[in-house]
């Protein structure tokens, strides 16, 4: 189980957003290191996925998406459209299948926004899910 988050922070459009803080990581199975963006998922199976984000930026259309190995996850999205100067209040919750190949192989996932975004608060936690 992994429980990470940031508070008052600028992302970029198209880059991994990042988690500055391990509230707590009580797996071997998932690895994040505090002020990184990725999120290494070390073991096959199955994963509960819990996005909570409270942003801004400039007025209109953005998308926050999960994705794994640099692959959208299609129903790990939020889709929104910002209002100048307004936090924004959105999350989204998923399975998702991490399927390493070869032994040792692992799995990357990143939260990546396609516009840039003062974020007030996000939170990610991640659970893995007896098989």
């Amino acid at each position: 189980m992994l429980r990470t988050y940031s508070n008052n922070i600028t992302s970029t459009a198209s880059e991994p957003i990042v988690f500055n803080i391990n509230k707590f990581n009580t797996s071997l199975d998932i690895l994040h290191t505090s002020g990184s963006g990725n999120i290494i998922v070390q073991t096959p199976g199955y994963y509960e996925v819990n996005l909570d984000i409270s942003a801004t930026g400039t007025a209109g259309p953005a998308v926050i998406q999960l994705y794994a190995d640099g692959v959208a996850i299609p129903d790990a999205i939020i889709s929104t459209t910002l209002v100048a100067d307004t936090d924004t209040n959105s999350s989204f919750n998923t399975t998702i299948r991490a399927r390493a190949g070869l032994p040792g192989q692992t799995v990357n996932l990143t939260v990546v926004p396609t516009v840039d975004l003062t974020i007030s608060n996000i939170s990610l936690g991640i659970d893995r899910k007896i098989n």
